[in-house]
């Protein structure tokens, strides 16, 4: 099995929903998700059936390219 990485959709009660490159969803365990984790976050697992870290990087580049969809839109 591969490392999960993806953008957090949404938190539930005791799951995190994780929106795959492939358009696909997974729940994965909250307690596996750093504290500071929000909505739109990418995050990737450190090691296979391990914690996850949040890809700053990652995050950052598609905020500014929803920024610029959005600028698009109203030009």
């Amino acid at each position: 099995m591969a490392r999960l990485e993806g953008f957090i959709e949404k938190f539930e009660i005791d799951q995190v929903i994780v929106v795959k490159a492939d358009g696909t969803v997974e729940g994965i365990n909250k307690i596996l998700v750093p504290g500071g984790a929000q909505e739109g976050d990418f995050i990737c697992q450190t090691s296979e059936n391990g914690p996850f870290v949040i890809d700053l990087e990652t995050t950052e580049k598609r905020k500014k390219e929803i920024r610029r969809l959005a600028d698009n839109c109203f030009d």
